[in-house]
């Protein structure tokens, strides 16, 4: 009876002496906490810039969406690598089907919008802003959401890596999608998802082996 008595005595001790468990909030509700820190972030990019698109036209209005629907559903992926069983859900897969929809509807816009592929090269309009939008709202959004990550384990470090950067740089081309004055098709490629997609695979090459995200005490 002692030894049992000790025993029990040693596993209260135990108990008391470690620290409790921090259940995390549910994805959803994380999602809406950084989509609050992400449009503040957008919302003063937009005080800095002296145009607003205007001209609500439908393609414009379904580009908008997929960007937009990417950017969230690619953030709330990224949420989910925190949570066993959530972690491999198929739905992940739409935030890649929407980029590929908003690829394929710049494509066509440019095919049967000009005479032949490349008609108006005119229409490129090279500037370093749209890029360096991309680029400083997209970094800042990750950081933010790694910053939320870091409170729990992570399950699946390449996807979380694949999503933080898929919804980081899809915000950050949220930016000129509505402050740029060029809505040519050609300019949105090379200007806007062109840096999107290079920022993407060339970070997510670098890091996809050696990405590690060390928990918040």
């Amino acid at each position: 009876m002692k030894a049992l008595d000790k025993t029990n005595q040693l596993i209260k001790d135990l108990t008391e002496e470690l620290p409790p468990v921090k259940v995390l909030p549910s994805p959803y509700k994380r999602t809406i906490k950084l989509l609050v820190v992400f449009f503040s972030l957008f919302i003063l990019t937009g005080l800095s810039s002296q145009y607003l698109h205007s001209d609500l036209s439908t393609e414009f209005i379904i580009e908008s969406f997929l960007i937009l629907f990417t950017f969230i559903l690619s953030l709330l992926a990224a949420l989910h690598q925190n949570i066993p069983g959530l972690e491999k859900s198929r739905w992940h897969l739409w935030p890649v089907y929407l980029f590929g929809a908003w690829v394929l509807l710049l494509l066509s816009t440019l095919w049967f919008g000009n005479e032949g592929f490349w008609g108006q090269t005119s229409n490129i309009h090279p500037t370093v802003h749209c890029p360096l939008t991309i680029f400083t709202l997209g970094s800042l959004g990750a950081f933010f959401t790694i910053r939320e990550i870091r409170k729990g384990a992570v399950l699946n470090r390449t996807k979380l890596l694949f999503f933080i950067l898929l919804s980081g740089f899809t915000f950050g081309a949220l930016a000129p999608q509505f402050y740029c004055p060029f809505k040519e098709a050609e300019h949105i490629i090379t200007m806007h998802l062109f840096p999107v997609v290079v920022l993407i695979g060339f970070i997510f090459l670098i890091f996809k082996d050696r990405f590690f995200i060390r928990k918040s005490e």
